[in-house]
């Protein structure tokens, strides 16, 4: 692939991404994953589109799935709202000590971040 498909491609991504994000108020899930799915035919090992990919899979109820995603893109950039995302999928199906983990550590990283503290409160997690 020449570098330019490389950037077209990737732009590409970007916006599949973005308009699955954006559009959470408008479209179903269900039209949110398949734009995260394009994003990740396009750019499956951007951490953000695996992300968001596994995010809307866990808002679907398919929690072993989204978790599966949710841990690839853990793996690949230890972010902080990633972690959050991952967390709440491990705890949703039943693996709550592996959420907890998950948690505290990004915790112990990023202890101001507003997504992971309002997620570790609504699962009563303490850090």
């Amino acid at each position: 692939m020449r570098g330019g498909d490389r950037i077209v491609r990737h732009r590409a991504a970007g916006t599949h991404r973005a308009v699955g994000r954006d559009g959470a108020g408008i479209y179903s899930d269900r039209v949110n994953a398949r734009f995260r799915e394009q994003a990740h035919t396009l750019s499956p090992s951007d951490p953000f589109i695996v992300d968001s990919l596994g995010w809307v899979l866990y808002r679907l109820g398919r929690f072993g799935e989204a978790s599966g995603f949710l841990n690839q893109a853990y793996a690949s950039r230890k972010d902080t709202e990633i972690a959050a995302h991952l967390g709440e999928s491990l705890w949703a199906e039943g693996k709550r000590d592996e959420a907890v983990q998950v948690l505290r550590d990004a915790h112990r990283r990023d202890a101001a971040n507003e997504v992971l503290k309002q997620t570790m409160a609504r699962l009563k997690v303490a850090p």
